[in-house]
């Protein structure tokens, strides 16, 4: 399964995917936070952009 495809998989299937020890909720974590830094733009990247906490 592509980073891709993990980035959109609803969260029911991940769900279920995980309790079924067939996807690492930390192998989809990362992709989900590669594909955020990798995106133009984005907070990771605009300090600006980041919002307040």
């Amino acid at each position: 399964m592509s980073d891709l495809d993990l980035c959109f998989m609803p969260a029911h299937e991940a769900l279920a995917r995980s309790q079924a020890k067939t996807l690492s909720p930390v192998g989809l974590v990362e992709a989900v936070i590669a594909r955020a830094a990798a995106a133009p733009g984005g907070w990771f990247t605009d300090p600006a952009s980041r919002p307040m906490v």
